[in-house]
C-alpha cells in the first residue's frame, strides 16, 4: 500500500507540491516493498540521493544517514563503474552522518570503499579523509588522533604537500618559514586582506582546508610538529589568495606569534582573521576561527568579556553546520571565559551543567566532556557544593582519583591542574598551591600554549606564591612570586586589560615584602578600582582581603582591615562564593579585636 501511495503521488503530484510532499513519498517508497529490477533501483538511489541533500540542510542526520544509506542499497553492483557520482556521493553522506553521529563501523566501512576507487582524482575522496580524521581526533586520545595525522598526512601528499619527516628537517623549515613569514605579516594592511584576490587553484584551498581542520589533531598527535604546520598552512594563505580558510591561517598564525611573545604580530594576525570572518560569508570556518582568535590571540589585548560574543557567535555557526569540535571548543573556552570574567557562580555553574549534558550527548567528545566538567566541579565547589572544598571531586566529578587517570590528553591534565591552583588561590590554601604550582611549573603554559587561561592560570600562581612569601618569609616563595610578576609586567606593557589590577596586587605585594607600606597601600587601592571597574568582582574580593591582611598586619590598622574584610565578603557574595565569605567571617570575629594579623589570611 505504501509502495503505490508514494508512487501515485510521485506521478501525479505537479511539481511544486511534488515538492512540498517530497519526504513524505520519499518516505512512503522506503517503506513499502523492495522494489525490483535496475531501473527501479536506481531511481530508487536518486530519490534517497535528493532526500539525503535536502536532509542535511532541513531535517536532521539521523534522516540524512538512513536516506543515504537506503540510497546505497538500491545501487547496482558496477554502480561504480556506471554510476560513480549517484555512489561516491550517496558514500560522502553516509561518511559524513556516521562521523557525526558516533557511527565507527559504518563511518569505517563507508569511508573504505570511497577510498579503495582507484585512479580517481584526491577531490572525491576528501569528504572520506575528513570525516575519517574528525572521527578519530575527537576521541581525545593519542592513539587515534596518531591516526588521524597519518591519514591527513597522506591526503596532503596526493594534494602535492610534503612535510619534511625528521626532526632536523622539521626544525629548519620551521626557522626559514618563520623569518619569511614575519617580515610580511606587519606589511599586510587590515583592509588589504578584504580586496586580495580570491584563491583559484582547487587543490591549494583543499590543501589549506587539511591544514585548517587538523591543527587540534598536530596538537595531540605531534606538538613539537604544530608550529611547521601553522606557518605552512599561513605560507599558502599568503600565497593563494582569499579562500574559506585564509581566516584560520591568520587566526593559527596569531597563535605562534603568541608563543613567541610577539603580542604585536599576534595581534594583527587575529585582527586580519577577525576582519575576514566578518567580511566574508565564510561560515563553514566560522567556528573554528572564532574559538581561535577569541580563545587565544585577541583576550591578549581586549577584556576578556568583549570576547565571549565572538565565542558564542563560532558556537551557533558550528551547531547550525554540525560541526562538532567548533560546537565543543567555543562553547568549553565560553564557560572559563565566564568564569574568568567574573561572571556569577550560579550562572557559570548552570551553563557547564547545561552544556556538560548537551556534549555529551553527541558521543565519542569525552574530551570536551571531561574539560567541562572539570570546571564545573571547580565551580561546585566554590558554591559550597562539595564534601571537601580543595578536592575536585562532587557531582560533576563523582571520583577525581579516576576521572584523573582517564584523563590522557594533556590540555585535559592542564585544566585538571588550573582547576586545583584556583581552588588553593581563592580559597586561601597557599602553601598547597604553590606546592603544586612548583611541582607543575611550566606545564600549563606547554600544554595549552598561547590559551587565554595562560593569564589566569599565572595571576592564580602569583596569588599563592605571594601569599606564602608573606606568610613564611622564605626566599623560594618570593622568586617565584617576582617570576610570576615579570610575566604580569610584560603583558601589562602590551597593555594586556585583564592583568592590569594584577599587576598592581603583585608590586603591592613586593613592596609590603621589603617593608615599604606607603608605596604598598598605594598599590594595593589602585589593584581594587581596576579590578572592580573591570567587572572581576572575584579579584576584587581577592584583592580587600589581601589589603585587610596588609592593614592588619603591616600598618596595625585593624578598623581598616575590619573594613576591607567586609568588603571581601561582601564581593564573594555578590559572585555567589558565600562558602569563602563564611570562612573569612568566623576568621575575622575571632581576631577583630587583635593587632595581629589574620592568620587565614597571611
Amino acid at each position: 500500500i505504501e509502495t503505490r501511495i508514494g508512487r501515485a503521488l510521485l506521478e501525479n503530484l505537479p511539481g511544486s507540491k511534488k515538492e512540498a510532499y517530497f519526504y513524505t513519498i520519499v518516505n512512503l517508497l522506503n517503506s513499502g516493498e523492495p522494489v525490483i529490477g535496475r531501473d527501479a533501483k536506481l531511481e530508487m538511489a536518486e530519490l534517497n540521493r535528493k532526500a539525503t541533500r535536502k536532509a542535511s540542510d532541513q531535517v536532521g542526520l539521523e534522516s540524512m544517514s538512513r536516506y543515504a544509506d537506503i540510497g546505497i542499497q538500491n545501487l547496482p553492483e558496477d554502480a561504480w563503474q556506471s554510476h560513480y557520482e549517484l555512489a561516491l556521493d550517496l558514500h560522502s553522506y553516509a561518511v559524513e552522518a556516521a562521523n557525526i553521529l558516533g557511527m565507527e563501523e559504518r563511518l569505517n566501512k563507508h569511508a573504505t570503499t570511497i577510498l579503495e576507487q582507484v585512479d580517481r582524482p584526491i577531490a572525491d575522496k576528501v569528504r572520506a579523509y575528513k570525516a575519517l580524521i574528525a572521527h578519530n581526533t575527537k576521541r581525545g586520545d593519542p592513539s587515534y588522533a596518531h591516526e588521524a595525522l597519518r591519514i591527513c598526512l597522506d591526503a596532503l601528499s596526493q594534494l602535492g604537500v610534503q612535510l619534511p619527516r625528521s626532526k632536523g628537517a622539521q626544525v629548519f623549515s620551521t626557522l626559514k618559514l618563520l623569518l619569511k613569514i614575519r617580515k610580511k605579516v606587519l606589511l599586510i594592511e587590515d583592509n588589504h586582506v578584504l580586496r586580495s584576490s580570491q584563491a583559484v587553484d582547487p587543490l591549494e584551498v583543499e590543501a589549506m582546508s587539511f591544514f585548517s581542520i587538523c591543527m587540534d589533531t598536530v596538537y595531540i598527535a605531534d606538538p613539537d610538529l604544530l608550529g611547521l604546520w601553522i606557518l605552512m598552512f599561513a605560507e599558502l594563505a599568503l600565497k593563494n589568495g582569499t579562500c574559506e580558510y585564509t581566516q584560520s591561517a591568520f587566526a593559527q598564525l596569531g597563535i605562534v606569534f603568541l608563543i613567541m611573545n610577539d603580542f604585536a604580530r599576534a595581534e594583527k594576525c587575529g585582527r586580519l582573521a577577525e576582519k575576514l570572518m566578518k567580511g566574508f560569508n565564510y561560515k563553514s570556518q566560522h567556528g573554528n576561527t572564532a574559538y581561535q582568535i577569541y580563545g587565544f590571540s585577541l583576550p591578549y589585548i581586549r577584556p576578556y568579556r568583549k570576547n565571549i560574543p565572538g565565542l558564542l557567535g563560532g558556537y551557533a555557526s558550528s551547531l547550525a553546520l554540525g560541526q562538532v569540535n567548533g560546537v565543543c571548543t567555543n562553547i568549553v573556552f565560553y564557560c572559563y571565559m565566564s568564569f574568568a570574567s567574573g561572571f556569577s557562580l550560579d550562572s557559570v555553574e548552570a551553563d557547564c551543567r547545561r552544556y556538560s549534558a548537551m556534549i555529551d550527548e553527541f558521543g565519542s567528545v569525552q574530551q570536551a566532556v571531561t574539560n567541562i566538567n572539570t570546571l564545573w566541579q571547580c565551580v561546585l565547589n566554590l558554591l559550597g557544593r562539595s564534601d571537601d572544598p580543595y578536592v575536585l571531586s562532587g557531582e560533576a566529578i563523582p571520583d577525581f582519583d579516576a576521572f584523573r587517570t582517564s584523563t590522557t590528553i594533556k590540555s585535559g591534565q592542564a585544566l585538571i591542574y588550573f582547576a586545583q591552583v584556583t581552588l588553593y588561590a581563592i580559597l586561601g590554601d597557599f602553601e598547597a598551591g604553590s606546592s603544586l604550582s612548583l611541582a607543575n611549573e611550566g606545564f600549563f603554559k606547554k600544554a595549552g600554549p598561547g590559551m587565554f587561561l595562560n593569564i589566569a592560570e599565572t595571576c592564580a600562581r602569583g596569588l599563592c606564591y605571594f601569599g606564602m612569601a608573606r606568610k613564611s618569609k622564605k626566599k623560594k616563595y618570593r622568586r617565584a612570586g617576582m617570576k610570576v610578576l615579570s610575566c604580569v609586567r610584560a603583558w601589562a606593557k602590551q597593555k594586556n586589560p585583564n592583568v592590569t589590577h594584577f599587576l598592581h596586587l603583585f608590586e603591592a605585594e613586593l613592596f609590603a615584602l621589603d617593608g615599604k607600606p606607603a608605596k604598598a597601600e598605594l598599590h594595593y587601592h589602585k589593584a581594587v578600582a581596576l579590578a572592580r571597574r573591570a567587572g572581576f568582582v572575584q579579584d576584587a574580593a581577592i584583592i580587600n582581603e589581601r589589603l585587610a591582611a596588609f592593614f592588619w598586619r603591616d600598618k596595625n590598622s585593624p578598623d581598616d582591615a575590619i573594613y576591607h574584610m567586609e568588603k571581601a565578603c561582601e564581593l564573594y557574595e555578590e559572585w555567589g562564593c558565600q562558602l569563602k565569605a563564611d570562612i573569612l567571617r568566623r576568621e575575622y570575629e575571632q581576631h577583630k579585636q587583635s593587632s595581629f594579623a589574620i592568620s587565614h589570611v597571611i
